[in-house]
């Protein structure tokens, strides 16, 4: 390779690497501390997601309602169903996906952290961070996980290696500090 078309690969790959940097720092996300997450939210439940349906809001944005069955709720009224939305989704054969939005599946357990948006509708506090899944292990103890915090109880992740922010917060012990803090 000749010194020339080195050094204009060399600037190429520089030239994307900043590009990274810079959409990194824009990117970058403050994780909040679960008695912030409990401060922050309107509503906190534990519950099943039931169904997904995405459509098209009055603006033409795809737009998807989370149907849940509630087993409990912590924080805000009472109700055995709720519904969240979140922007993008899937519709025919497109798909829209928003960086840091929290995904959902039918039959996932999980607890939401949720605020009313100015629409009126629920969404998840702080996008993905207000989504916990719940892990079962063998006995039937429910840990929490989600991308910031919590992790499962019955495992550690890849490697054996868990970094120190991702120590399992259970269930109860969840729902003992949403009552003492909300």
């Amino acid at each position: 390779m000749s010194l020339r078309l080195h050094f204009r690969l060399g600037g190429i790959v520089r030239g994307f690497l900043a590009l990274a940097l810079l959409a990194g720092v824009a990117a970058t996300v403050r994780p909040l501390s679960l008695l912030e997450l409990i401060q922050k939210s309107q509503v906190i439940a534990h519950g099943t997601v039931r169904s997904l349906e995405t459509t098209r809001d009055d603006a033409g944005r795809m737009v998807t309602r989370v149907e849940l069955d509630v087993d409990a709720v912590w924080k805000g009224t009472k109700t055995n169903h709720l519904a969240l939305v979140f922007e993008g989704g899937i519709l025919g054969e497109r798909r829209v996906t928003v960086l840091g939005q929290p995904t959902y599946r039918p039959g996932e357990e999980l607890v939401v952290f949720c605020v009313q948006s100015a629409t009126g509708l629920l969404v998840t506090v702080e996008m993905a961070q207000g989504k916990f899944l719940v892990d079962r292990d063998g006995q039937g103890v429910a840990s929490l996980r989600n991308t910031f915090l919590g992790a499962s109880a019955a495992g550690t992740l890849t490697g054996g290696y868990r970094p120190p922010y991702q120590r399992p917060i259970f269930l109860l012990d969840l729902q003992r500090q949403v009552e003492e803090n909300r």
